[in-house]
């Protein structure tokens, strides 16, 4: 009885005529792979903001390794040094140094990202680093938008040197003006665009605004 109820649920009548095949439905296509297996077993995480500013067709690695510390907040500054009661900021000795004050409120960094800013056509709608990072990452989140690359390439560039400039201080006590970190940060990214090459999409527009 069980089973006659059973059959009658069947809506479908078997094909004599073909033979019995597999289907994986680990994969939109049917087929076996062992890259469709090693995404049904790792762990799935939420997109991390900021990541197409971090890790992009232009990137530097050592550049976006520092850019991705500091928007972890994870970066040596003093506040973060137990003990430490030296913690002004060794670029304007205005100010305890921390992030938010390291990358955007010092009168030295400032006076850097003016520049770049305008090279880069970054507009900042936030008064500190964390919130200027946040909304940075929410409007360039398109890693494989030209325009967005070059966001993500000068940010990573101007975090980079601006905080090898505070190493080389506080280390080497060797000091070079905000005129030189902006040389530095402009050559770095004129250098990365020029080696690209026409093949990568690079429009001249983006090279004339940085070699002026």
């Amino acid at each position: 009885m069980v089973l006659n109820l059973m059959w009658d649920l069947v809506t479908f009548q078997p094909r004599n005529d073909l033979q019995d095949t597999y289907k994986w439905n680990g994969n939109s296509t049917g087929k076996f792979c062992i890259r469709s297996v090693w995404h049904q077993l790792r762990p799935t995480n939420p997109k991390v903001a900021g990541a197409s500013l971090l890790w992009h067709a232009w990137h530097i690695p050592r550049f976006s390794f520092i850019l991705w510390l500091a928007a972890r907040g994870r970066l040596r500054t003093m506040d973060k040094l137990h003990g430490n009661s030296h913690r002004v900021c060794v670029l304007c000795n205005g100010h305890d140094e921390n992030h938010d004050h390291l990358f955007f409120g010092c009168s030295f960094s400032s006076s850097i990202w003016l520049d770049i800013s305008s090279r880069a056509q970054i507009v900042w709608n936030a008064g500190n680093w964390s919130q200027a990072w946040q909304d940075i990452a929410i409007r360039c989140s398109n890693k494989n938008n030209p325009r967005h690359r070059l966001v993500g390439l000068a940010l990573a560039s101007s975090i980079y040197h601006i905080w090898k400039e505070r190493n080389k201080r506080i280390f080497d006590q060797h000091f070079s003006n905000a005129q030189k970190i902006r040389d530095d940060i402009v050559n770095s990214v004129c250098g990365k665009l020029g080696g690209l090459g026409v093949g990568d999409m690079v429009p001249s527009s983006f090279l004339q605004r940085w070699t002026n």
